[in-house]
């Protein structure tokens, strides 16, 4: 496709690969371009595609909702199917449409998302309302009907006070009904997916990390911190105080948050109230990544070393 063309003559910053109602779907973010393809194709094609994307992950169920923090693409893994609110213009699968005749989805074709002076740094997608969501570089928010391409509203650049520069998107994410916005200045705000309506908002240092499940929004900062706050809400569950410097990389799996920070210590924190379980200490340097399979956390560093720990234990 076309799409396919210019995206492959433009720097590929991420992507995301998902099945809506069994449409094989790519976005891609052309970062330099400012631009976001919406690529429509085979399951195959996506694959080869998405291989040599940079931060690219796959998504297989049209129920999961997926969130993009520049180079970090995760799945919303378990909170999806309990997801509370509107959705604009989504009509049930096989639900009557006008007339009474049974109408399946529309098919989405290959288009691309820009709009003037809107810099795209993130990106969200919710797949069972067919919207996608960007964040700019300046902070605006828009809100795009993905099957028609267009704008179904935008959020003007946010600042925190007056004569403040806007800050830049950094994380987005749709949650409980609740799109989660996080920019470099720390704040997170909540923002009503179907109209850009802001619901709740929290100010704090720079964030380094997020991921968002089961409704939560983790986050680790340069303040030293690891903090959980309620998607739907913006209230603050939890903060943890034990690192010495700034958090850059978190992880969960189902019982436990893993953080890992300049101090050169990785902790794992208890996901009902962030109490300390255990800390690794055997890097030298700041910890860079965290990723989490079969009950082994692997931790990266700027010590050129990966290890391998036993989740229940810390143990390498």
């Amino acid at each position: 496709s076309e799409q396919a063309i210019a995206i492959q003559k433009a720097r590929a910053e991420g992507a995301v690969a998902f099945a809506r109602h069994g449409q094989p779907l790519v976005l891609a973010l052309a970062r330099g371009r400012n631009e976001l393809h919406v690529i429509a194709g085979k399951a195959t094609w996506a694959s080869r595609k998405l291989a040599a994307a940079k931060g690219a992950v796959g998504v297989g169920d049209d129920d999961q909702h997926t969130w993009a923090a520049r180079n970090s693409w995760a799945p919303c893994c378990d909170c999806s199917r309990r997801v509370t609110g509107e959705s604009p213009r989504r009509r049930p699968r096989g639900s009557p449409g006008p007339g009474g005749k049974q109408q399946g989805p529309v098919e989405i074709t290959s288009r691309l998302l820009a709009s003037a002076d809107h810099r795209i740094a993130a990106f969200a997608v919710d797949p069972r309302a067919d919207v996608v969501y960007t964040g700019s570089e300046l902070g605006e928010l828009i809100g795009w009907d993905l099957s028609a391409g267009a704008k179904t509203w935008v959020v003007p650049p946010f600042s925190p006070a007056p004569g403040v520069r806007p800050s830049t998107v950094t994380a987005m994410s749709v949650c409980r009904g609740v799109l989660s916005v996080t920019t470099l200045d720390g704040t997170v705000r909540g923002i009503k997916p179907t109209s850009g309506e802001q619901l709740w908002t929290l100010a704090g240092e720079s964030i380094g990390a997020v991921t968002v499940s089961g409704g939560v929004i983790y986050t680790g900062s340069y303040d030293r911190t690891v903090r959980a706050t309620a998607a739907d809400t913006g209230k603050e569950l939890w903060k943890f105080t034990g690192h010495s410097d700034a958090v850059r990389a978190i992880a969960r799996d189902s019982k436990k948050l893993y953080s890992g920070s300049w101090d050169n210590t990785v902790r794992a924190l208890a996901l009902k109230d962030g109490a300390e379980k255990w800390c690794f200490t055997g890097h030298q340097r700041p910890i860079s990544a965290l990723a989490i399979g079969d009950n082994v956390l692997y931790t990266a560093s700027y010590d050129r070393t990966v290890r391998a720990l036993r989740v229940a234990s810390g143990v390498e």
